[in-house]
Parts: C-alpha cells; sequence; structure tokens
C-alpha cells in the first residue's frame, strides 16, 4: 500500500514552498493556501495538478475528513441528479 501524507508533509519532504507548489501546479497560490488550511476543498483538476506536481497520486495524499462527503449530502445530490433527469424536456 502507498504511502499517504498530508499536503504539507508533501511539501516539507520535497522541501517545496505554497508559491512552488502553485506554479508547478500551474494553480493560484490562494488556492494552494486554502486547501492547505482546509478553508476550501480542491476540485478534482485542482487536486490532480497538486498531485502530479509532487510526484505522487491523488490517494498518496491525505486530504482533510471534511473534504470527504458526508452520507446525507451523497444522498441529496442524487435526489437532485434524478429529479433533474426526470424533468428534462423530450425531445
Amino acid at each position: 500500500m502507498q504511502e499517504r501524507k498530508t499536503l504539507q508533509q508533501w511539501l516539507d519532504e520535497r522541501d517545496m514552498t505554497q508559491l512552488q507548489l502553485a506554479i508547478a501546479a500551474k494553480i493560484d497560490p490562494s488556492t494552494v493556501w486554502s486547501v492547505l488550511k482546509a478553508k476550501a476543498p480542491p476540485r478534482l483538476p485542482t487536486a490532480q495538478a497538486i498531485a502530479k506536481a509532487l510526484g505522487v497520486s491523488l490517494d498518496q495524499i491525505a486530504w482533510p475528513e471534511k473534504y470527504q462527503p458526508s452520507p446525507s449530502h451523497v444522498k441529496r445530490k442524487r435526489k437532485k441528479q434524478q429529479q433533474s433527469k426526470t424533468m428534462a424536456p423530450a425531445a
């Protein structure tokens, strides 16, 4: 199994700054700060860019627990998707 580390641990291990990560991942430095401070979860393309810039897989980054959708959130999202499908106009 691959070792999971926090984003800060990966930065420290690579002696990399937040700015260097932002440049390597081609994302805004404020986005890196927000992710590190757990202010906002990264979108999938951002998370993939961060992982690629660090040379690791997404599975190797231990994202904060609060970024994981709760079961109730998943149920609401599925229900909303089902409703939008049933409300789509017939062609």
